[in-house]
């Protein structure tokens, strides 16, 4: 079996919509020979974490939200723990000690107005050919319409200075810019009060 027919194929969307993003790019310096299976394999990994502490919205193989919206500490490390012996077994060792360090660096950069208990939009992806159409609006609606019934303030970071318009669009604003230094890329953290 080839190893990308055991991928599934909404990771495999993502895994093409999100390659770009210089934070996955540095997933997978070091797969060049099968770095967007490797990236599937994260996202997948991702998804997996969502579901044990989190919610899932997914449209067929074509996009998917993942959110961590526990406040369950134990089972938020729990969870985390799960993902790192994943990550250092998936990810190359170049690639496993970026996503370390660029987690690190990002959390140390949130800024502080964001609560403990605010939910987190890790993963938002559309595949390019739904792109456009309205699908991502949709696959946010229910979870924002969820945090405004708990009172949830919500965040996400972007490197992708083309979705600051669409987050916009659906209540976020930008919070903070800053720089992850191993990429030296930009990026913005949008936060979203409760309505």
């Amino acid at each position: 079996m080839h190893e990308s027919e055991t991928v599934s194929s909404l990771a495999l969307s993502l895994a093409s919509a999100l390659g770009d993003d210089p934070f996955y790019r540095s997933l997978v310096a070091d797969c060049e020979d099968d770095a967007g299976v490797r990236l599937a394999r994260y996202f997948e990994q991702s998804i997996r974490e969502g579901h044990d502490i989190g919610q899932v919205r997914q449209a067929g193989d074509d996009g998917c939200a993942v959110w961590i919206t526990s406040c369950d500490l134990k089972r938020i490390l729990d969870a985390r723990e799960n993902k790192l012996a994943a990550l250092g077994r998936l990810l190359g060792p170049v690639g496993f000690a970026n996503y370390r360090s660029m987690v690190a660096n990002m959390e140390r950069r949130l800024p502080p107005l964001i609560p403990e208990s605010a939910w987190y939009l890790s993963i938002m992806g559309v595949a390019v050919a739904r792109q456009g159409q309205g699908l991502g609006g949709r696959l946010l609606a229910s979870t924002l319409a969820e945090a405004d019934s708990h009172g949830a303030m919500c965040y996400l970071e972007t490197f992708n200075p083309r979705s600051v318009p669409f987050y916009a669009r659906q209540g976020f604003a930008v919070g903070a810019e800053a720089v992850e230094p191993l990429t030296g890329a930009g990026y913005q953290v949008m936060v979203r009060a409760a309505r």
